[in-house]
């Protein structure tokens, strides 16, 4: 299955079971900035001790660190003016502002409503151990050539600005995600697919090949 996406900036979310596409959140705005950070996972080398190769023990753990920016007064929400011109368009804000937008972002901390009152339940009947809800598996789409599999480690959110009715109209959403890697997932999942081919496209950047499409 080959994902493409209207725009560079994107959370794909994917059925755990199934792996097929639930939703996919783009970003109204791609961010300005992008933060990044490796940390190589090795062993050996410790100073003063030369009897042990240096070598690694699985891919890095790298951070991406990325600002959402949130506006209801978008040019996009707008109705257009008269045909011939004499008028202006005009704004459209949703009654609810962007609330449900960033209620999309942070649901992807909580685990499913379905699955918890489900796991009562058996509890309940007398089930004596209840498996915690599966989390969903999140891509992070920035352009064909970097679709990372990535878990969600902290959502930060600013409210910058609000209607009469105290919807929020302006926010930005920080997102923190951890990339996951060969060594964190099972190879039965389309994590671990996607990562190779995040991986395998990292090397073929760096070679001036094209990208491989990622199929899950």
């Amino acid at each position: 299955m080959t994902i493409i996406s209207e725009k560079p900036g994107a959370l794909v979310i994917l059925d755990p079971n199934t792996k097929m596409v639930q939703q996919t959140i783009r970003f109204q705005y791609n961010p300005e900035t992008l933060k990044r950070s490796l940390q190589p996972q090795m062993q050996g080398g410790e100073p003063g001790n030369r009897s042990y190769a240096v070598r690694f023990t699985g891919a890095p753990v790298e951070k991406y660190d990325v600002q959402v920016h949130l506006d209801a007064t978008d040019e996009d929400a707008m109705i257009p003016g008269p045909a011939d011109g004499s008028g202006s368009p005009t704004k459209v804000i949703d009654p609810e502002g962007i609330y449900p937008e960033l209620c999309t972002l942070e649901l992807l901390a909580y685990p499913d409503t379905a699955t918890i009152e489900n796991n009562v339940n058996l509890l309940k009947a007398g089930t004596m151990e209840v498996a915690p809800p599966l989390a969903p598996q999140i891509l992070f789409w920035w352009g064909n050539n970097r679709i990372a599999p990535v878990q969600i480690e902290s959502v930060s959110v600013d409210e910058e600005f609000y209607d009469y009715n105290l919807s929020v109209v302006r926010a930005t959403v920080s997102l923190s995600m951890r990339v996951l890697s060969y060594t964190d997932v099972a190879p039965d999942t389309a994590a671990y697919n996607a990562f190779m081919t995040y991986h395998k496209n990292k090397v073929n950047a760096s070679e001036g090949k094209a990208p491989i499409q990622l199929d899950l």
